[in-house]
């Protein structure tokens, strides 16, 4: 599904490398402190950004 709704701008083969990668992930990435340590304050949750992802995770 996503392949097919990939931004214009994307070429396809950086398409195809992005979901093998994805279809290799076997765990969550760890989470970091990086935000915090660039801007000296912690990352905030976006309840936006929660709406707009709602409904587009893998089962």
């Amino acid at each position: 599904m996503w392949r097919a709704n990939k931004p214009d701008f994307m070429p396809d083969d950086i398409a195809d490398a992005l979901l093998k990668l994805w279809a290799a992930s076997t765990a969550p990435v760890p989470l970091t402190d990086h935000v915090e340590q660039l801007t000296g304050h912690p990352a905030r949750h976006s309840p936006q950004m929660a709406t707009i992802t709602r409904g587009h995770s893998a089962p």
